[in-house]
């Protein structure tokens, strides 16, 4: 048996070069789409990303049979492109469902939790941060680190993928 889990993406920051926008794509291409029953094309992924930018979206990928719950090509472009995200995954029956959350300015944050129910933290951690005197800051990060900005794409990559689509 494979370990393979449902799991989502919510991609957002800025993307400033066509570089950027070719290389987002290029990773998503192949481990994600747009919908749970397929894997989605580059044109599709581009639409995709270009849609969510002009509506003040994150940018939602997913896949019904993710390897492991994760998207590794797709989260480690987003790192090295400076691009924040927020995955989760339904579990499977070797490992727990999980809640992730990067953004540049924070790093990366795990929490217990699954697709529907978003991230969730144990009492005991709650406890503990209470007793330290850290509840507020620690839960002030939480909900930041999780509040996946929108997407946004310079208006001069626009413009090339304008002129790209239009020369077709």
């Amino acid at each position: 048996m494979s370990d393979r889990s449902a799991a989502v993406i919510d991609i957002g920051g800025h993307l400033d070069t066509i570089e950027k926008f070719n290389a987002l794509v290029e990773a998503i291409d192949g481990e994600a789409g747009t919908d749970w029953e397929s894997l989605d094309d580059a044109d599709r992924i581009a639409a995709a990303l270009i849609h969510a930018a002009k509506e003040g979206a994150t940018a939602t990928f997913m896949d019904n049979q993710a390897t492991g719950g994760h998207f590794p090509t797709i989260e480690g472009a987003c790192e090295k492109l400076g691009l924040s995200f927020k995955r989760a995954d339904d579990g499977h029956y070797a490992y727990s469902p999980i809640n992730v959350a990067y953004r540049p300015e924070f790093g990366e944050f795990s929490t217990a939790g699954t697709i529907e129910d978003g991230p969730s933290i144990c009492l005991e951690t709650l406890v503990r941060w209470r007793d330290a005197g850290e509840l507020d800051a620690k839960i002030n990060t939480l909900v930041a680190a999780f509040d996946t900005p929108p997407l946004t794409i310079a208006p001069e990559v626009l413009a090339q993928l304008n002129a790209k689509t239009e020369a077709r």
